[in-house]
């Protein structure tokens, strides 16, 4: 359902100005991709435990997780840094 209201908004609609800033994390996914495995297997530097891990506390941290993954993205994007295979 969130697939098709997406397709609704930026493809028949043409309202995709509001995910530009999302171009620069998909250009650089592989980046954004391995951010995600550098901060799981360093729990200790992100605080990754199980605990509090539930209910609308693990939601509220796993966006929180996610936001801080696209914002790193972003920025190591726009120093230059990429990952290509």
């Amino acid at each position: 359902m969130c697939l098709l209201v997406l397709y609704w908004i930026a493809d028949v609609k043409h309202w995709a100005r509001w995910a530009g800033i999302l171009t620069l994390v998909g250009s650089n996914a592989l980046l954004a991709y391995m951010l995600a495995y550098v901060a799981y297997f360093t729990p200790a530097l992100f605080r990754l435990t199980a605990d509090g891990t539930e209910g609308w506390h693990g939601v509220m941290r796993s966006l929180l997780f996610a936001a801080l993954v696209l914002i790193t993205t972003i920025v190591l994007t726009r120093l230059k840094f990429r990952l290509q295979v």
